[in-house]
């Protein structure tokens, strides 16, 4: 068995060498070399070929995201680092690729790592350009997510998401043209990235996509034009009729 071949690229010198030794101490993977910039990070990547880069976002002369568009392979998975930057990590969230915080966690890096090792999938050019999107700034009708499921990830423009459903630590999106996907990641995680100014929890299972909506019940329910019937809390009554009342 071929053991995973981790790539470092972090210019800061300190947490370089605090994650060379945390990997160091993982003998399921081999630790190739390190990297301070974009230059330096293409050579090797090329060279190297790793299975799996953990990569500072912010480099001296670029960013990341300029080396995984400029590598012409992209076999391998990525685990960002960066400082907290919300903008950055909502980008990143959308392509679904894990991600790490300065300064680095030793648990969470393990979980990063385990969580690699039970999936081995590799970043896809549909992830780094939903990413790209995002960090461009792109009009919400032209935004996509990438939704990790089970067995796939799957690329959706969030005009597609009529609602949400959670189901303990999985949530259920239900789409246009009568289409469901069943992700692995809880309805928190996309109640803090879906724009909030089209998409309200209108219950503590349920998103709705505001502009799915064509009917309010008194009965407590709002009614989406595929006809379902979504439950609507009292604490959030009042927010979703104002809301339906601007459209």
């Amino acid at each position: 068995m071929n053991l995973p071949k981790i790539l470092i690229v972090e210019d800061e010198a300190t947490i370089r060498k605090e994650l060379e030794w945390l990997v160091g101490k993982r003998p399921e993977f081999i630790l190739l070399e390190s990297a301070v910039c974009v230059e330096d990070a293409l050579k090797k990547i090329n060279k190297l070929k790793p299975d799996l880069i953990l990569m500072d976002i912010q480099l001296p002369d670029g960013t990341a995201f300029e080396i995984l568009n400029q590598v012409a392979d992209t076999s391998f998975s990525v685990i960002f680092i960066t400082a907290f930057n919300h903008f950055a990590i909502k980008a990143i969230k959308h392509g679904a690729i894990d991600y790490l915080l300065k300064p680095i966690d030793e648990t969470e890096l393990y979980e990063a790592l385990d969580n690699y090792n039970c999936d081995h999938s590799s970043t896809t050019s549909e992830q780094i350009e939903i990413i790209n999107e995002h960090q461009k700034s792109r009009k919400k009708q032209d935004s996509r997510i990438c939704i990790a499921t089970l067995e796939s990830l799957e690329f959706l423009k969030i005009t597609d998401i009529m609602c949400l459903s959670g189901d303990g630590s999985y949530t259920h999106f239900y789409l246009e043209g009568d289409n469901r996907i069943i992700s692995s990641k809880p309805l928190k995680f996309y109640e803090e990235l879906l724009p909030a100014d089209d998409f309200i929890k209108c219950h503590q299972s349920h998103i709705v996509n505001i502009s799915s909506v064509v009917r309010y019940l008194k009965s407590g329910f709002v009614v989406l034009n595929s006809g379902a019937e979504i439950p609507v809390s009292t604490r959030k009554k009042e927010t979703v009729i104002r809301l339906l009342s601007q459209l």
